[in-house]
């Protein structure tokens, strides 16, 4: 078997019994595809497959697994590197980084510096046998430093250079960060801007308008360094198609903290277009050195005899879960528990608008006032400012749709937080939770309050896989049956 390899793809060379193996090896079932109307139909087999036997190509990220196929099966490989290879400047060390932090005004804890230089190493000395591979995903733990380590590696690679972001929440944060460590000005394209530097942020919703645009196909040409923020939102196909057309961008890296957790067709576009993982640093990690808070869920088993069987899971949610005025009031009752102890509350609510007006009412009937609400309609500096109240105690507590909160906005002092929102998203799970997770004044630690709903299968099997993604991260978890059993440090 001979390979050709280039940026965005690879073209192979073999027999029909090889291609056959290639084909299969990347072929991946689509999740939920008996539900399609091809599928049932019979047109269509329920599986996407990744190598079109016609032109002989599949994305250059999957080279790893041809290889590792080639070496299970006994097959001679001869791979032909058809890139131009771009050289790097010299990286930070450990110490060096950790002051140009500081002097960023970025305060870092060490061994964040440490994971942050020790990645670039990794990512840019990384070989497939002798082949150099600059490329991969750097999975690193909400509240790692992501965007510390895209500085670093932008000053390290020293190239045009396409960030690509999925939220406009993050556009500007994101700016704003960078520009501190490179000491440049930072290229937007998105929310009506069209401003090209040395280092250009993406946006996904631009990207998708300018496609079909003479210009900004050009402007793809130029680049040489692609980096993907967020990674975990690549199976947004507008992603997928402008890392297509990167002909030229040697260098490709994507940054998360939760890449390969779904399952899906988006896992698959993630390894075509970067590759495996090269950094793995988990939550517990990063707790254990006290670089994050440490974390206590707290999970309250709940159970509504009066919610009939045979409902719908549209009507399950909403009698279980939105306008479920029982559950609503438990809510209250831990955050007065955080309040009177001092620790201002964030409430975390399905986007769903009247499950955020439903806990809004309970305070209210017990006397409490209207706690502010956080959701798709807030303008986002109203976003910023009461979560400013709530961390500087102004406001007790805070509701916030967890589709806002999840990404884009951080948190860092707050200690309590209670799960209202439900579902069994891993990505949620760990989003949620790790806006709370910066590292605090102590006592550093966070409380999360979960819900465990038993009185539907559906929802029973929700709780009980956040609960796993709480145990996989080695949480601590504990039990409780109302808010006196919770134990403040």
């Amino acid at each position: 078997m001979e390979i050709e390899l280039y940026n965005t793809y690879l073209k192979l060379k073999c027999s029909a019994q090889e291609t056959d193996l290639v084909y299969e090896a990347l072929s991946f079932k689509v999740p939920g595809a008996q539900f399609s109307h091809a599928y049932k139909k019979h047109r269509w087999d329920g599986y996407r497959r990744f190598y079109n036997k016609r032109t002989r190509r599949c994305d250059a990220g999957f080279l790893e697994i041809i290889l590792e196929l080639a070496d299970s099966c006994n097959m001679q490989v001869l791979v032909h590197d058809c890139r131009k290879k771009l050289k790097t400047k010299l990286h930070f060390s450990e110490k060096a980084w950790h002051e140009h932090l500081k002097f960023s005004g970025i305060r870092a804890h060490p061994y964040l510096s440490k994971i942050q230089v020790n990645s670039v190493k990794q990512g840019l000395r990384a070989y497939l046998k002798d082949l150099p591979w600059r490329r991969g995903i750097f999975c690193i733990a909400t509240g790692g430093g992501k965007t510390s380590l895209l500085g670093n590696l932008l000053t390290t690679i020293n190239r045009p250079t396409l960030i690509m972001l999925g939220k406009l929440d993050l556009l500007y944060q994101t700016k704003d960060v960078l520009e501190l460590l490179v000491g440049e000005d930072i290229g937007t394209i998105g929310d009506t801007k069209r401003d090209v530097k040395k280092y250009t942020i993406l946006m996904s919703q631009t990207a998708s308008r300018l496609l079909d645009d003479s210009w900004f196909k050009d402007y793809l040409k130029t680049i040489e360094c692609v980096f993907l923020d967020e990674a975990h939102h690549l199976n947004d196909n507008t992603y997928y198609t402008v890392l297509k057309q990167l002909d030229n961008a040697y260098y490709r890296f994507a940054l998360t903290a939760t890449p390969l957790r779904r399952g899906d067709i988006g896992d698959a576009q993630l390894i075509g277009s970067f590759g495996s993982k090269i950094v793995d640093v988990k939550s517990k990690e990063l707790r254990d050195v006290g670089a994050l808070s440490d974390v206590v869920v707290y999970i309250h088993e709940f159970h509504d005899k009066n919610i009939p069987r045979g409902l719908q899971k549209v009507q399950v949610k909403k009698r279980g879960i939105f306008s479920n005025f029982e559950r609503n009031d438990k809510i209250v009752d831990y955050a007065e528990k955080f309040k009177d102890h001092g620790w201002p509350c964030l409430i975390l609510v399905n986007q769903i608008i009247e499950h955020g007006v439903g806990v809004q009412e309970a305070f209210n009937i017990r006397g409490l006032g209207k706690p502010s609400i956080i959701n798709y309609k807030t303008p986002k500096n109203d976003r910023r400012e009461l979560l400013n109240k709530l961390e500087s105690g102004k406001v007790k507590y805070l509701i916030a749709s967890v589709g806002v909160f999840g990404e884009g906005i951080n948190a860092p002092n707050i200690r309590a937080l209670i799960r209202a929102e439900g579902g069994s998203s891993t990505i949620k799970t760990l989003q949620s939770i790790g806006r709370g997770l910066r590292r605090k004044q102590p006592p550093n630690i966070l409380y999360v309050v979960d819900f465990w709903d038993t009185h539907d299968k559906g929802l029973d099997l929700e709780s009980r896989k956040r609960i796993a993604t709480y145990e996989e991260e080695e949480i601590l978890i504990r039990d409780i049956t109302g808010a006196d059993d919770i134990e403040f440090p």
